[in-house]
């Protein structure tokens, strides 16, 4: 199997690359705060919440006309100036949010023909499922299943007209005005539709909502009519 990257929405095999996977199964580091106490055995430590960045590092080569694609293939790798979606044929059911940060130092061949090297993506410590990115609608009382170990911040629209309330794995949301459809994003912490903020419409009693590792339930009431729920699910 030729395997590929897919980088900012581009593909590798746009530039007649071959692609191999070095670290790409590498694990972030949880971030923590250790306490050392005198007398004491051990460190004490403190779980911050949260993962620290990960290196993800692909060989990528070039086997003909190097030369002609050099500055394209380095263009497209370093445009970039914020996290870009990365995906590979080693993990097709992921994709990551990184961006190289680091020089490419390309190792050329007989007269520039051919040409390798090792690209480093700085990721976000998550891969996200793609089936995190499909959306369950939901028109009566039901449960929502995330399917890892992690709690996701989904992305919520509610449907409907007037006001209305919404529960979510516990979290109570309470609409006071729905003109068709709001939107409630967990990630962004914002209310809005389209390009309108909602968020003075919207009282959330335990903030916005997360889904739990497991089944969720989900139930509305009042002028709801639907509610629309996209998982965002993701793992390590």
């Amino acid at each position: 199997m030729m395997h590929y990257l897919i980088y900012n929405g581009e593909s590798s095999a746009d530039y007649d690359l071959l692609v191999g996977a070095q670290n790409t199964f590498n694990a972030p580091k949880r971030s923590v705060t250790k306490y050392t106490i005198p007398g004491r055995n051990g460190d004490l430590i403190k779980d911050n919440g949260c993962f620290e960045n990960v290196s993800v590092a692909y060989t990528i080569v070039c086997k003909n006309r190097f030369e002609s694609l050099a500055d394209s293939i380095s263009a497209w790798l370093k445009s970039p100036t914020s996290y870009c979606r990365l995906e590979d044929s080693h993990h097709p059911e992921y994709y990551r949010m990184g961006l190289v940060t680091d020089a490419i130092t390309y190792t050329t061949g007989t007269l520039n023909h051919s040409a390798k090297a090792t690209v480093t993506f700085d990721c976000k410590p998550q891969k996200w499922l793609i089936e995190g990115e499909q959306k369950q609608t939901f028109t009566a009382a039901s449960t929502i299943y995330n399917p890892t170990k992690f709690t996701s911040l989904p992305l919520v629209r509610v449907y409907g007209s007037g006001a209305g309330t919404v529960t979510i794995a516990g979290h109570l949301i309470t609409l006071k005005s729905i003109n068709g459809y709001i939107d409630l994003d967990s990630e962004l912490q914002d209310c809005y539709k389209d390009t309108a903020n909602l968020n003075s419409q919207v009282v959330l009693a335990t903030g916005f909502p997360q889904l739990k590792s497991g089944t969720n339930a989900v139930t509305f009431t009042g002028g709801v009519t639907a509610v629309e729920i996209t998982g965002r699910w993701w793992t390590i």
